[in-house]
């Protein structure tokens, strides 16, 4: 599908054969911006770990396997949660990596399988470690999320629009680090423009607690539902990123403020709701 310039074309990564039918329209030489992910808060390596760590294994072994020759360049989309639960210390590059979910785990193993590749063909390679995203297009939950990984700015806004209580797990002091998906775009298209190399953080800098986050969301949308504690269900997590390299390489400095975020997805949702 062609539109506004830009050439659509759908493809199951984990199909080596169909990967190979869809080369043949990519130019010899090319920038790849690897982000397709089963994003999930799965923890356990049962069955359904093992095939979501077999999904995104499979899907960085068949774009090397096909493409590796012809990439000049490749940006990859990974994840801070390779780093497990930092326990609020401010978390570098250099941070040990301790993931705690199938998700974090299979984004490590394919940044150390991309870097192999990045050296064996000679492509440069950057690896973006993106922080906890928002804005519009995020939705409450997806068919890879356990209730319990309901996304919480989305659970949130529906919740305050809906004129229900905003349910928090824990005393709601956990702090997040929210990044907005205008600003990851920004960093992506500063790592390919200026062709960077390396492992960067992609957050916002800033962090918040739950409930500030809830308040912001109270403001934006004009409700005052209560805020509705219960106990909580997993560990405590705090997170606190450092930008500096980002920042001092790419020249990413984040341009969207927490709260005009905020507002930004309440219109989506509000339209969305409205289409039906």
């Amino acid at each position: 599908m062609r539109q506004k310039g830009l050439h659509f074309l759908a493809v199951d990564l984990t199909d080596k054969a169909a990967l190979l039918a869809v080369s043949a329209q990519l130019p010899e030489r090319f920038v790849l911006i690897h982000m397709a992910a089963r994003v999930s808060t799965h923890s356990s390596i049962d069955a359904r770990g093992v095939d979501e760590i077999n999904g995104a294994v499979t899907m960085t072994l068949n774009l090397i396997n096909v493409l590796a020759g012809r990439i000049a360049y490749l940006c990859f989309i990974s994840s801070v949660d390779v780093f497990g639960n930092p326990g609020g210390q401010m978390v570098e590059e250099s941070h040990p990596v301790n993931s705690e979910r199938v998700y974090g785990a299979a984004k490590l193993m394919s940044e150390h399988m991309f870097l192999v590749a990045s050296q064996r063909y000679g492509f440069g390679l950057s690896i973006l470690r993106v922080g906890h995203v928002y804005g519009p297009f995020e939705h409450v939950a997806s068919v890879t999320h356990e209730g319990r990984g309901r996304r919480m700015i989305p659970s949130f806004i529906r919740s305050c629009l809906e004129h229900k209580p905003m349910i928090i797990f824990g005393d709601g002091q956990d702090l997040r680090d929210y990044v907005h998906s205008y600003d990851v775009a920004q960093a992506i298209l500063r790592a390919v423009v200026g062709g960077a190399e390396g492992l960067f953080i992609i957050a916002s800098g800033k962090s918040y607690s739950v409930i500030q986050i809830a308040e912001m969301i109270r403001k934006v949308t004009g409700c005052e539902q209560e805020l509705e504690m219960r106990p909580r269900m997993v560990p405590r997590f705090d997170y606190r990123f450092s930008i500096a390299k980002a920042q001092n390489v790419l020249g990413y400095v984040p341009t969207v403020k927490m709260i005009d975020g905020l507002a930004d997805e309440v219109l989506w949702t509000k339209r969305v709701a409205s289409n039906g």
